[in-house]
């Protein structure tokens, strides 16, 4: 009874401290949606604490039903692991492939058309990852017709990037019947990662987002394997090599992704304990193969440099939100400078949750001649105005954690949410023409981001709310191997606060995590010795 009570206690402080969180997001999402500001009145402060009270029991229902999943029966007839994931992959690629046709040649957008120009030109920089950049116009000018007319080129581009999303899926599926033995759980994981839309599309699309999603899809499952039972990793020489490697082009495919890799190995260290100089072995090579990558392969093809704006995506938002806001406390040599940064076309260009118009216009020269004076006119503009800022970054990130926002898809402010569409040189030729009206709702309509209701199925707030629902139980019930895979997850998600804007690409990783949650959930094997 004792030992029942102490459970309980820690399953509600958990309950506790996650519905204070999620309350948050959905009291500050809402107020900076619809008012753009923070308030605090009698009613909102009923508001959160009626919310916080209803997030919690819902969060204590949810747990409950998570433990009687434990007790699922599984599948009568085994099957092979060599057959699941053989039959997965087959059912992936002609279902992908199904979808391929419905949109040819694929989704050239315009960040990948702007990369094509950069090495046709031989001005290749760091700003994409470069290794994406030199795939991307090899693939693509290999097989085009000539340099005007690339949908050939596209096309095998995405063939082969079906070919690796559909060895990475099979394998998650793989994985989930071999935790499981779940038949059913294992057709509704291989039916979500090939027929959820968004997953579709990013197959579809050619990104490196793409890119970074199936390693990350690889090196998830290797984690939780590494994590789960070392002594049987460390004896597969493939997944030796295949998680270095995966974790490698992570880090690789999103340039953010290097800032929280090191969480990932430090979760690794010490979850391993008796194999942790293996474990410094694998991330020894992770490390060493990245180094080889800065060091040899990016001088090769870079020749321009990258001039730093990218980092001051949030700074300078949250300078043109006090430059325009009626009740900010700044002075006119305050303004100056802010003039002299950011420019009239960038001040005028100002959309609070969409920082590249702003970020777009820096004056990156004046700048570097003058960063003491910016640095120390935006610290004092943060010490009168913090309100302001921390307005400006919320509302700048609030399509990654608040539901309900519509998500800003182009750089004039208009909303979406997805580029269905292709950009020069390639054109937009659908074989299955009659799909396209469902395709086309993911670009802009109100049943995916205006929909208080349907937009929810896709909004990548939702996805990171379950997500730390998943989290949130991973830590209740000790799975060191969810938690050591997690924490890397919400360091990474962290990282994009700090970027640009919010957009549903940026958060492929949190789909590609729904298969893994059947695992949390319905596994009944214990890892938690460690703990």
């Amino acid at each position: 009874m004792k030992e029942l009570f102490k459970n309980e206690k820690r399953r509600w402080i958990i309950v506790c401290v996650e519905s204070f969180l999620l309350t948050v997001a959905l009291v500050w999402g809402f107020q900076m949606d619809r008012a753009h500001s923070l308030s605090v009145s009698i009613p909102v402060i009923l508001a959160f604490l009626g919310i916080f009270a209803l997030t919690g029991l819902i969060l204590i229902l949810v747990y409950s039903l998570f433990d009687r999943a434990k007790v699922s029966a599984k599948s009568s007839k085994s099957f092979s692991l060599k057959l699941v994931f053989f039959v997965s992959f087959g059912i992936l690629a002609a279902v992908y492939l199904v979808q391929f046709l419905a949109l040819y040649p694929g989704l050239f957008i315009y960040d990948s058309s702007w990369q094509l120009d950069t090495f046709r030109a031989g001005e290749v920089s760091e700003h994409h990852p470069v290794l994406h950049t030199v795939m991307l116009a090899k693939i693509v000018d290999g097989f085009a017709s000539d340099m005007w007319h690339i949908n050939r080129g596209v096309a095998v581009y995405i063939i082969i990037q079906i070919l690796f999303f559909s060895l990475a899926g099979a394998y998650t599926i793989t994985y989930v019947y071999r935790k499981l033995k779940s038949l059913c759980l294992s057709i509704v994981s291989l039916a979500f990662l090939g027929l959820y839309t968004p997953v579709v599309l990013q197959v579809l699309t050619v990104t490196k987002d793409s890119n970074f999603m199936i390693c990350f899809m690889a090196a998830a499952v290797l984690t939780l394997e590494l994590a789960e039972d070392p002594e049987a990793f460390f004896k597969k020489p493939a997944k030796l090599v295949l998680w270095p490697l995966s974790v490698t082009l992570m880090a690789i495919f999103r340039n953010n992704c290097v800032y929280a890799v090191p969480f990932l190995f430090v979760a690794i260290i010490l979850v391993l304990k008796k194999k942790r100089a293996l474990g410094g072995a694998l991330i020894g090579a992770s490390v060493v193969l990245y180094v080889l990558y800065k060091v040899l392969f990016v001088p090769a093809f870079v020749t321009e440099k990258v001039d730093g704006r990218e980092f001051f995506s949030v700074p300078a938002q949250q300078l043109a939100r006090v430059y325009s806001a009626e009740n900010a406390k700044i002075t006119d040599s305050e303004k100056e400078v802010i003039e002299a940064l950011i420019g009239g076309e960038g001040l005028n260009g100002y959309i609070p949750k969409n920082a590249d118009p702003v970020k777009s216009a820096l004056n990156m020269d004046y700048y570097k001649a003058n960063a003491g004076a910016v640095k120390s006119t935006y610290l004092s503009l943060l010490s009168k105005n913090p309100k302001i800022f921390f307005e400006a970054f919320l509302e700048n990130t609030l399509g990654f954690w608040y539901p309900e926002c519509e998500l800003v898809l182009y750089p004039d402010g208009r909303t979406g949410y997805w580029v269905i569409n292709c950009y020069p040189y390639a054109v937009f030729n659908s074989k299955l023409p009659f799909t396209l009206t469902y395709y086309k709702l993911f670009e802009r309509s109100a049943f995916v981001t205006g929909n208080p209701v349907t937009s929810l199925l896709f909004a990548p707030g939702t996805f990171l709310f379950v997500f730390l629902i998943m989290f949130f139980y991973a830590i209740e019930q000790k799975k060191k191997s969810f938690i050591a895979l997690f924490s890397f997850v919400f360091v990474f998600w962290l990282t994009y606060l700090l970027g640009p804007l919010a957009m549903v690409r940026y958060i492929n990783y949190l789909f590609a995590l729904v298969p893994l949650y059947f695992v949390l959930v319905a596994d009944k094997s214990n890892d938690t010795k460690s703990i």
